[in-house]
């Protein structure tokens, strides 16, 4: 046998190439010498030899598709130690080669027939050796070589090998179209056991669909629940999880968690997952992912937070190994539930003999073979080459009329789809023998392990469950923490509410209430401020920008009234852009306003207005270039952050929510927005110098540490069933305070203003009309030349239209004579006055009656000469003279508040009385 991994070998294998009549050297010689790149993978053809002289007669080719390049010019066993995957692609091709080195020397099988190898580079990774980076062709390279085998190298009649299962997918896609054999040793996808997509693909490893067999498994443990965590870069475990997932919901058991991660990036935040694992609390926890990938890094940090104890129990695809393989880190994956296929034992004949021969072959030459043991990276290969070999051999066996010659040119390729290596008969290492299910994947048996120091230092351990068609407990599973009795999968089972922020819920409720507020505020003050603008107040405010930044606030409340949508990536785009570009709006105009303020007051009497004029256009220009930049920030943002949809979990509800990846432009959206609060803090350190009228100095520090205290609280809010209403309750907090510290001032110095001004008014009528001498008594407020008088209607119109004319009586005394003045016999009143309880003051029949409502009750009096009224309290106080008191005798009190009803009463009581 030549040895084709020495530095020399592919010329050596040219020469004697070259010598051989079998292969066209025409086709090949142009790509041995090339030590298989992207373009030309051939890496050398190695012919067979035999010790029996029958096999000298004939002789067929099969291909080693692996990663070459990665291994060709390895020399030391250091090398190999820096590279993991090195060391596994040499044992891979070391075992296929020795499947055909004993079928060569196997009088039984191909009996007149040496069979060949042809080395055929296939994808690899970007490898750098010696300070040379390799080529990298990638999962597409895997084209090359198969396109190759199909169309050039036509002396290949089957292939073995490939490693990736995203690569295998295309090699036997394009080999299956020429009818060309494939078997994979160490591929797990279940996208491969589709035989319409692959018909000539065959694998002796399982398709990693353990989900009839895991449910069978929890199903026994009383498991109604799970968290299902993917590894979705990894197409295996995608697979894998994804036929989990199908069987458990299948079989009525409730996944609590379905997360992904991504294993090709290093910003998976594996915290987040976990923090999802305890709020669900799912007890039992399935991992689909690779070994020696960031796998590891998720379980150190559920180990973190509690999630490796015996309370919960992880059941992995594969073991968890660290990338930087280190033996006394693995302690912390005991207790794992593993589900792998049956494999032969160790007491096994046919794996006895095969490692004896392993080992004598590793004494002689440790770089080519390794490892002194059959492992996965040898039995695999190994089993690949003798099935395809064995089945070669069963076809010629089973119909006399396939000879050598025909299945040596592919004139037979039709008859070698998966179904031909079904029950060769071949004894493998995996299995004795090789069976083959309807789908070209092993037909063996599911067995559970319980990871153990023992698995890891010998390759392997005692499982403690068998399933075939039903479960078979072989002994106890030892879970973390040494028990030997699986643990509860939590609480009593509770139906998970989902919540949405739709008007129909509580949630939607309160965010509706809290949006309609923001409204009215907002609108409210708008409408105010311009329905107001002559008054001195306002007019100070500068009205234009405060209305800007009245518009930024409705445009911050609009935010949350897209909360209320459906939870997508264009609701939640448009709700940061209408919240963010409108806190823009709502600063902008406030720092502009002042800049105008300081530049205006303090240079008034020097600067000409012209000058005012441009820097009040400068002003405006910083105004839409600040707003404009803000929109450009999210834009930007928007458009590559990534939004998506999310789903918290919890015990007793979901939340669909939305979220977005942290990126280099929400940094600068962030940035920006602190460039905007650091200009409050400018404009407020220089309008601290001017005039107190125009010095807003205090509101706006307020403004700002309210903002910065809320994107602190915005930051730190945790995600729980009212995350929306607490959300939108601090952007409606951010939205209307600004307005509010700003009008509502000026709206409180109008009203006193008025009141003021009123009341002013009203003691000048009152001085003016005063009869008496008493330098404390007044009159009332009324006009006797600007009465009113009601014309001659029906009686309930009369009464509707007294029972509305109210005014207030001073607690002072008010002489009478100034209500006689009146001598029209129908009803007369005077306009309306202020002071302290409502009066209604009337003639009827030629006499002067008053009608007086003080703390909710309603007292009716007739005025005779002489006569004063005090109110003190709830009493009324008549005056004769000097006497005061109270004259219940011509008072009478009525409990109503229909002062229509009221007054025909009183005064039809007080005509009966008299």
């Amino acid at each position: 046998m030549i040895e084709g991994f020495q530095r020399e070998g592919s010329k050596l294998a040219l020469i004697i190439a070259a010598s051989l009549p079998f292969i066209s050297l025409s086709k090949t010689a142009n790509v041995y010498a090339n030590y298989g790149s992207f373009d030309h993978p051939v890496v050398g053809f190695f012919p067979g030899t035999s010790n029996i002289p029958s096999k000298g007669k004939s002789n067929i080719t099969i291909a080693f598709a692996l990663p070459y390049n990665t291994i060709w010019n390895l020399t030391t066993m250091e090398e190999y130690q820096n590279c993991l995957s090195c060391s596994w692609i040499r044992q891979m091709d070391s075992g296929a080669e020795l499947a055909v080195q004993n079928i060569n020397n196997n009088p039984d099988v191909l009996p007149d027939t040496t069979v060949n190898i042809l080395r055929i580079h296939a994808w690899d990774e970007q490898y750098q050796f010696a300070g040379i980076a390799r080529p990298k062709n990638g999962i597409g390279g895997a084209a090359v070589p198969a396109i190759q085998i199909g169309e050039q190298l036509t002396d290949v009649i089957g292939v073995v090998g490939e490693t990736a299962s995203e690569s295998t997918m295309i090699t036997a896609a394009v080999l299956s179209q020429y009818q060309i054999p494939i078997c994979g040793g160490i591929q797990n996808s279940p996208i491969l056991s589709n035989k319409i997509n692959y018909p000539y693909y065959t694998r002796v490893t399982s398709s990693n669909k353990w989900g009839d067999q895991l449910s069978l498994l929890l199903g026994h443990w009383n498991v109604k629940r799970v968290a299902i965590i993917t590894d979705i870069d990894d197409v295996e475990s995608s697979g894998a999880c994804y036929d989990i997932q199908k069987s458990l919901q299948r079989d009525g058991v409730k996944i609590l968690l379905k997360r992904n991660y991504h294993s090709h990036y290093n910003d998976s935040d594996f915290q987040e997952i976990v923090n999802n694992i305890k709020l669900v609390d799912a007890r039992y926890t399935v991992l689909c992912a690779q070994s020696y990938s960031p796998s590891y890094n998720l379980v150190m940090t559920a180990k973190n937070s509690g999630l490796l104890s015996d309370s919960y129990v992880w059941i992995v695809t594969n073991p968890p190994y660290p990338i930087d393989y280190s033996d006394p880190r693995l302690s912390d994956l005991v207790g794992m539930v593993l589900p792998i296929i049956y494999t032969e034992s160790s007491s096994d004949l046919v794996f006895s003999r095969i490692e004896s021969q392993w080992q004598q072959l590793y004494d002689s030459n440790p770089i080519k073979y390794q490892i002194p043991f059959l492992s996965w990276t040898n039995k695999g290969m190994y089993d690949c080459a003798g099935l395809m070999l064995y089945g070669f051999d069963k076809l010629l066996h089973l119909d006399p009329h396939v000879t050598i010659f025909e299945l040596k040119h592919r004139k037979v390729q039709q008859r070698l789809s998966a179904s031909a290596f079904a029950n060769t008969g071949f004894k493998g290492t995996l299995l004795d023998p090789m069976v083959l299910d309807s789908n070209g994947d092993v037909a063996a048996s599911t067995i559970f392990y319980s990871l153990s120091t023992a698995f890891w230092e010998n390759g392997t351990s005692s499982p403690f469950a068998s399933v075939n068609t039903s479960l078979y407990f072989l002994q106890n599973p030892v879970f973390s923490g040494g028990s030997s009795s699986p643990p509860v999968d939590g609480p009593p089972l509770m139906v998970p509410i989902i919540i949405t922020n739709s008007i129909f819920s509580v949630q939607g409720c309160l965010m509706l209430i809290m949006a309609m507020i923001g409204y009215s505020i907002c609108f409210m003050f708008l409408s105010f401020i311009w329905s107001h603008r002559q008054e001195k107040h306002i007019k100070s405010l500068n009205i234009n920008l405060v209305s800007i930044s009245l518009c930024g606030s409705i445009s911050i409340v609009t935010s949350i009234s897209l909360f209320l949508l459906d939870p997508s990536k264009w609701s939640c785009a448009c709700s940061a852009f209408v919240g963010l570009t409108g806190f823009a709006l709502q600063i902008a105009p406030l720092c502009t306003k002042n800049a105008f303020a300081v530049k205006i007051v303090l240079a008034s009497t020097t600067l000409p207005k012209q000058r005012i004029t441009e820097f009040k256009s400068k002003m405006n220009i910083f105004l839409i270039v600040t707003v404009t930049a803000e929109c450009i920030f999210v834009l930007t943002w928007l458009l590559f952050g990534n939004f998506r949809r999310t789903t918290f979990y919890h015990n007793d509800y979901s939340l669909l929510y939305c979220s977005s990846e942290a990126n280099i432009t929400l940094t600068l959206v962030y940035l920006y927005n602190v460039y905007l609060l650091s200009l409050l803090g400018m404009a407020a350190y220089h309008v601290r110098l001017i005039h107190a009228k125009y010095n807003e100095a205090s509101l706006l520090v307020i403004i700002l540490w309210l903002d910065i205290i809320l994107g602190v609280l915005l930051s730190s809010l945790d995600v729980d069933q009212f995350w929306g209403p607490k959300l939108c309750a601090l952007i409606l907090i951010a939205a209307v305070t600004p307005p509010i510290l700003l009008i509502l001032p000026k709206f409180i110095a109008i009203l006193m203003q008025y009141r003021h001004n009123r009341n002013q008014s009203l003691q000048n009528s009152i001085q003016s009309r005063s009869n008496m001498t008493g330098k404390d008594s007044f009159s009332i407020t009324a006009d006797v030349n600007r009465k009113k008088h009601f014309k001659s209607t029906s009686a309930t119109q009369r009464r509707n239209q007294l029972s509305s004319y109210a005014t207030v009586l001073s607690k002072d005394v008010v002489p009478y004579r100034a209500l006689l003045k009146e001598t029209n016999s129908k009803f007369g009143m005077w306009t309306c006055w202020h002071i302290d309880e409502l009066v209604v003051v009337y003639r009827f029949s030629s006499k002067s009656w008053l009608i007086i409502e003080a703390k909710a009750k309603v007292f009716c009096f007739l005025l005779d000469a002489g006569t004063k009224i005090y109110v003190e309290g709830n009493a009324v106080l008549l005056c004769a003279g000097q006497v005061c008191g109270q004259v219940p005798k011509v008072m009478y009190e009525l409990e109503s508040h229909a002062k229509a009803k009221v007054l025909a009463n009183c005064i039809s009581s007080f005509l009966t009385k008299e």
